[in-house]
């Protein structure tokens, strides 16, 4: 597990946009269809439960058009091709 600072943004249109960095750069934006599928990717990389109800309810009281970034520890897989090939 590695530290890493994981952004969250509700867009405008519905669909939530998750961007994981660290320091050895940013990966690309992973989009979901809506706030409700983005605890199910975190789920894939076998965080505890806690962590996935603090995620889901970061997700659920995001309002359009505003972030919320946070310092998360992530198993390396989550960079650059994980996230990317998991939301893709």
């Amino acid at each position: 597990m590695n530290e890493y600072d994981v952004s969250f943004y509700a867009m405008p249109d519905g669909r939530f946009t998750v961007d994981i960095h660290g320091s050895s750069g940013t990966t690309p934006f992973l989009t979901f269809p809506s706030a409700q599928n983005v605890p199910a990717f975190f789920e894939s990389l076998g965080l505890s439960p806690e962590k996935l109800a603090e995620i889901e309810s970061i997700c659920s009281k995001l309002a359009a058009g505003y972030g919320y970034h946070e310092k998360m520890f992530l198993p390396e897989e989550c960079l650059p091709n994980g996230p990317a090939k998991a939301a893709a």
